[in-house]
């Protein structure tokens, strides 16, 4: 059995079957053995046809005690259904339960389907409240700072933060799940897990748990292996931190590194920092999906200095496919927010060279989901990987790694 529409009549079976049996044991002071057995055997076939986990082991002997353990039987079971469910929602084929993380995210995705958007708003926002104040205070104070997420001052009833991530959730679950279904390891599938748990359930520890500590950020070398023969593109390059990663995690193994940023102060510093190495090309420009002029709000060492189409110094935008020539073989993207634009200025180098691809997707709750799409669009095949070097009350430092 493999059509969709029997398997989710026979999920829809098993939960009215669970639901018969506990009105029956009310009634009646015990179970009907004979209703417990058919909802194993649905269960049964229902992972064979999904491929999926097997469901929990349903002892018969507690039924027959018409004890306690029964009812908690029956608890487990109606989760894994609902998991079950979750992986009739999938939109990518091959998916395939494997860890008990899989299942708890598909209950999240099979909430969210059924949720509208003020469900889901409400309840993030219970979530929050609840918190204790210090993290709250924590996360009003970071955000008054970097507003990549939206704005929140709870003495004034302003939540957009909150609203952001439940318009997320509510509107783009098929593609948060399209996403992990086509995740490529254990870790990312963990990573995203725990981002969303951050999301939905304000799960100040879940991030935790996913915390790369074994590579530098952009530079998983499990991941990705690089030779004598590698042109690094290094877009938001600061003062050198990520070349000098490089270094440290593949030894001066490079044909050339292009250096690219955007403030006048740092990218002295970069060059200062740098100028030892050689073949390295640094390029006080900002990359874009065209060629212009914007600007940046002033020469601040920030990190964060960003992009926009005003402000008080003028910074000239280029596409990497028009600016550099050769082909290229590593791509690394941290500039705050402009990543969706870089990567259509660099559409023709990632169909034709296929480079590596390492790309910051935290600057907005958009990135997460559709940068991954976007490269699938451009140049299909490449396989996907989450890893995070953040902290644990806001998912920053989130790295979407592609290879082909």
């Amino acid at each position: 059995m493999n059509d969709a529409a029997q398997v989710r009549g026979l999920i829809a079976m098993a939960v009215e079957a669970i639901q018969y049996l506990r009105a029956y044991f009310n009634e009646n002071g015990r179970y009907n053995l004979s209703v417990a057995e058919d909802i194993m055997a649905a269960a049964e076939a229902i992972a064979r046809s999904l491929s999926c986990g097997p469901p929990p082991v349903m002892s018969i002997s507690a039924f027959e005690e018409n004890g306690g353990g029964a009812d908690a039987e029956l608890e487990r079971l109606s989760e894994w259904l609902a998991a079950a469910e979750g992986i009739m929602l999938r939109n990518s084929k091959g998916f395939t339960v494997e860890y008990p993380v899989d299942y708890e995210y598909l209950l999240i995705i099979h909430e969210l389907s059924r949720s509208s958007y003020g469900e889901v708003l409400s309840g993030i926002k219970d979530k929050f409240l609840a918190l204790p104040e210090k993290p709250k205070n924590a996360i009003e104070d970071y955000l008054k700072k970097y507003m990549f997420w939206g704005t929140l001052d709870r003495s004034k009833g302003d939540f957009n933060f909150l609203e952001n991530r439940a318009k997320t959730l509510h509107g783009h679950w098929p593609d948060l799940m399209w996403l992990y279904s086509n995740l490529s390891d254990y870790r990312s599938r963990q990573t995203l897990y725990a981002l969303i748990k951050n999301w939905y359930e304000c799960d100040l520890s879940a991030l935790l748990t996913a915390e790369d500590k074994i590579y530098k950020d952009y530079f998983d070398m499990d991941i990705f292996k690089c030779g004598h023969g590698e042109v690094l593109v290094d877009m938001g390059s600061f003062i050198g931190d990520t070349v000098k990663d490089y270094i440290l995690s593949y030894g001066k193994k490079y044909k050339r590194i292009y250096c690219y940023e955007i403030t006048p102060s740092t990218f002295e510093e970069l060059k200062h920092n740098l100028g030892y190495l050689p073949d390295v090309v640094f390029r006080h420009k900002g990359v874009s999906d065209k060629r212009g002029i914007m600007y940046i709000a002033d020469d601040s060492r920030l990190t964060t200095n960003a992009l926009s189409e005003k402000g008080g110094i003028a910074v000239e935008t280029v596409t990497i496919d028009e600016d550099i020539t050769e082909p290229v073989t590593f791509i690394k993207m941290d500039i705050e927010g402009a990543e969706q634009k870089a990567l259509l200025g660099c559409a023709s180098h990632i169909k034709n060279d296929k480079p590596k691809l390492a790309v910051s997707v935290y600057h907005n709750n958009e990135d997460i989901w559709k940068i991954p799409r976007m490269i699938e669009e451009i140049c299909p095949g490449y396989r996907f990987y989450l890893r995070y070097h953040g902290g644990n009350l806001l998912p920053t430092e989130l790295t979407l790694l592609a290879v082909q």
